[in-house]
């Protein structure tokens, strides 16, 4: 495992001493948490970002193919539902 140096403003301590007792946890797990949550929201932006580009890039195609299932609606069959 390797070790950081990490200097914090004065308000953010103490805000994090705060939690850090009231959940009675070491102020290094309480970081370390904090870290591993902050990675997963990036890898979840990182993935939205991903699909957003990946919807613009089949977006004319799908747009194709919806046009071609509605041309179908009317084409005299009927729903035995």
């Amino acid at each position: 495992m390797k070790s950081i140096l990490l200097k914090l403003d004065e308000k953010l301590l103490e805000e994090t001493e705060v939690y850090v007792k009231e959940l009675k946890i070491s102020r290094n797990n309480y970081i370390k948490k904090a870290v591993e949550r902050y990675n997963k929201l990036m890898d979840r932006k990182k993935l939205e970002k991903e699909l957003a580009y990946e919807s613009f890039m089949v977006r004319e195609e799908s747009m194709e193919v919806y046009k071609a299932f509605e041309s179908t609606l009317n084409d005299g069959l009927k729903d035995e539902y």
